[in-house]
């Protein structure tokens, strides 16, 4: 008498060397792979990499923005650390500018910075200031510093890292103003200045552009209040 194909034994080899074959049923069978395949560590995939990939081909996107990166679903395999987690996501990343031609900003907020507990001041946000900021240096071909004074009302950007020498030089910064009209930055340069409330450094020599590239509709209108 033939068994049904349900209850008909296979054949399997176990994975540790040493053990015999046994003959299992072929739902048996079948749950074994599958705890195996999740037992299997695999890199963690960015959950909508599909969406962007779509976007870039069908629309032509050419820059890819991800803001912040310290909000992407970290889905972890067993044994994995945060560490191994970033520098899995960041080599997906750059094979995913790679195939698909494009710029990915990846921008990742740092750790609250203390004060200095006699004066007063901040010092500079740095990469370390990042979890996992190593990762972060080492394998990005660009690494940017935003760094806001508000008391100056100046907003500097520090170049840490650029690899490719011909489209600029580390070590850098640029000063940059914010125009409240239009939501837009502009250089500046920073010197003293005389507010209402005493001599202070701030920013000079600027020229706003007001214009704005926004249409000034009943829906976009609480922007021109």
């Amino acid at each position: 008498m033939q068994r049904h194909p349900r209850t008909q034994r296979q054949q399997v080899t176990l994975r540790r060397p040493g053990q015999r074959p046994v003959l299992l049923p072929p739902l048996r069978l079948q749950a074994l792979r599958a705890r195996r395949r999740r037992r299997t560590p695999q890199a963690a995939t960015p959950r909508h990499a599909p969406e962007a990939r779509q976007v870039v081909r069908r629309k032509g996107v050419r820059i890819l923005v991800i803001d912040p990166m310290n909000r992407l679903e970290q889905r972890l395999e067993p044994g994995q650390t945060e560490m191994d987690y970033i520098t899995d996501t960041l080599n997906k990343l750059g094979r995913f500018a790679t195939r698909n031609q494009c710029l990915v900003i990846l921008v990742a907020h740092p750790r609250k910075v203390n004060r200095n507990e006699k004066d007063g001041t901040r010092r500079r946000v740095e990469m370390n200031d990042i979890n996992g900021s190593a990762n972060f240096a080492n394998m990005s071909d660009f690494c940017l510093v935003v760094d806001r004074n508000d008391t100056k009302q100046i907003a500097t950007i520090y170049i840490e890292k650029v690899r490719f020498k011909h489209l600029g030089s580390a070590h850098t910064e640029a000063k940059f103003v914010y125009n409240h009209l239009n939501g837009r930055y502009w250089p500046c340069e920073e010197d003293v200045i005389h507010p209402p409330q005493g001599e202070q450094l701030g920013p000079v020599n600027t020229q706003f552009d007001n214009e704005n590239w926004l249409k000034n509709n009943e829906e976009q209108g609480r922007l021109f209040e």
